[in-house]
């Protein structure tokens, strides 16, 4: 973590003294993990983009976040200039091939077919995420399918490994120091909202509590629609889903 990033840690825990009187300094971190944690969750705002390398034949690929964070949910897939959706529930869709529902399968077990799993090489088409550590593609990669990796794009939060000890400083945080300054205000509410929520605390407060919870989950609202646009002011927010246009 660079100096800028504890300079902002600096200034956020200043913030947080001043309206939490009495408080130590490791439990306002550990909150302030803890709503730094629910946030990226949320609003999918800290990303990662990462390749995938190909192998042939095989189908199941370890996904390797940054060090001291953990994968929230996969936010695309691509190969090449081709973007790969994921597989549908409930049956196997093949392009130009029909819709193979298990269901149909004879039910003899001589016959060793399952309509859910491809044997020949080809070109990935769908793809399935096993949280919270790898990936499975429908069809086993080919010679030539090899030759380009997956792109994946990672929402991340930080791992718990990271949580705040008497020794911690907090300037451990994997964060990107720019999210400190965007998201100030985010973190100073939740911060607010969850130790202002304590019973029997010298700054126990529910009225302020219930103020600073509505005014964080506003924070987070907002920042989950910046993040899906790309933090493009006025950005249209449509998407290419399967089915059609939405909005």
């Amino acid at each position: 973590m660079a100096d800028h990033g504890c300079d902002e840690l600096d200034r956020l825990m200043s913030a947080l003294r001043v309206h939490l009187p009495g408080a130590t300094d490791p439990l306002i971190k550990m909150t302030l993990f803890d709503t730094i944690d629910a946030h990226c969750r949320r609003t999918n705002c800290w990303r990662y983009e990462t390749d995938i390398v190909l192998h042939q034949r095989q189908t199941e690929y370890e996904i390797f976040p940054p060090a001291d964070t953990v994968l929230v949910r996969v936010m695309s897939m691509s190969k090449g200039h081709r973007q790969i959706v994921p597989m549908t529930t409930g049956g196997t869709t093949l392009q130009t091939k029909g819709r193979l529902v298990p269901d149909w399968s004879l039910p003899d077990p001589s016959y060793g077919y399952n309509p859910d799993k491809v044997e020949t090489e080809g070109e990935v088409f769908r793809y399935s995420i096993y949280y919270p550590t790898y990936i499975e593609v429908d069809v086993p990669p080919s010679l030539q399918a090899v030759e380009t990796p997956l792109q994946a794009v990672l929402a991340i939060t930080l791992s718990n490994q990271c949580r705040c000890t008497e020794e911690d400083e907090g300037c451990g945080w994997a964060l990107d120091p720019w999210m400190y300054e965007r998201y100030h205000d985010d973190w100073l509410y939740g911060t607010l909202h969850r130790m202002m929520a304590m019973i029997a605390k010298p700054w126990s407060n529910p009225q302020l509590s219930l103020m600073y919870g509505k005014m964080a989950r506003s924070k987070q609202n907002f920042a989950k629609q910046e993040s899906d646009r790309g933090f493009t002011y006025d950005a249209s927010n449509w998407r290419f889903p399967r089915n059609g246009w939405t909005r």
